[in-house]
């Protein structure tokens, strides 16, 4: 579908994806970052730091915070030492400073073999919260791993698909005469960039921004559900973008 050129500019044009993992069980440790690097180095320039004690967590966070560079998603442990002489204990600070200083990460998971934890459940907000912070509570098992990786990459598809002006800028919803359709739409927006780029990532997205998907374009399906689309077009458009 591209050519060798088109490739290649694609691969160097990868943007900047910030990871930082807190966790200090080593198998699960270098799991999780062997598959964040299977999964999206294709799409992304990854770069990700780790820590293994509560302190060291922070002081990445707090780093963060300070430059004003956030991360684009945390993964935290529940339990953890709070330094390198300490022994692992149950604790939620980390995850509490990414809740109440949304500006050090834009997605946070905490992973933890206690989901139903009260002290986890009583601050972490609630579905339908109108809160900043995205991110949720994993279990912690490499059955998850998937799942996880599906929710920490490709904002860049999934925000525009469940945004209000994406529909109007389509014609997928009606927009009143005196209001500009393309309000609220990022400046930078590009709709063949974004097309192009949904279309390369098809396979890695979760079933639900497909269906999103699949309500504002036109989706030729490749030899099978998952992989690349032969082509990807605007509804009500005879013309083809992709």
């Amino acid at each position: 579908m591209k050519t060798e050129t088109q490739q290649q500019t694609i691969s160097e044009e990868k943007p900047l994806f910030r990871i930082l993992i807190v966790e200090d069980e080593p198998d699960f440790f270098e799991g999780l970052k062997d598959y964040y690097r299977q999964y999206a180095s294709e799409f992304y320039k990854l770069e990700i730091d780790t820590a293994t004690t509560v302190d060291k967590g922070r002081e990445f966070l707090q780093k963060a915070l300070d430059s004003q560079c956030p991360y684009d998603a945390v993964t935290l442990d529940y339990r953890l030492p709070k330094d390198s002489s300490s022994k692992p204990t149950m604790d939620t600070s980390l995850s509490r400073f990414c809740i109440f200083n949304v500006d050090c990460a834009r997605w946070v998971g905490q992973l933890t073999s206690w989901a139903d934890d009260e002290e986890i459940k009583k601050f972490w907000p609630k579905p339908g919260e109108h809160v900043q912070f995205k991110g949720g509570i994993y279990e912690k098992e490499a059955a998850n791993l998937r799942k996880i990786a599906e929710n920490v990459f490709f904002r860049e598809i999934k925000e525009p698909l469940n945004s209000s002006w994406l529909p109007r800028k389509l014609g997928a919803v009606e927009s009143p005469v005196e209001r500009d359709s393309s309000l609220g739409m990022p400046a930078d927006f590009n709709l063949f960039s974004f097309i192009q780029r949904m279309g390369d990532a098809w396979p890695l997205l979760d079933e639900k921004t497909k269906q999103t998907a699949h309500q504002l374009f036109e989706i030729e399906n490749g030899a099978h559900p998952d992989s690349t689309p032969n082509k990807i077009g605007i509804k009500s458009f005879s013309q083809t973008f992709y």
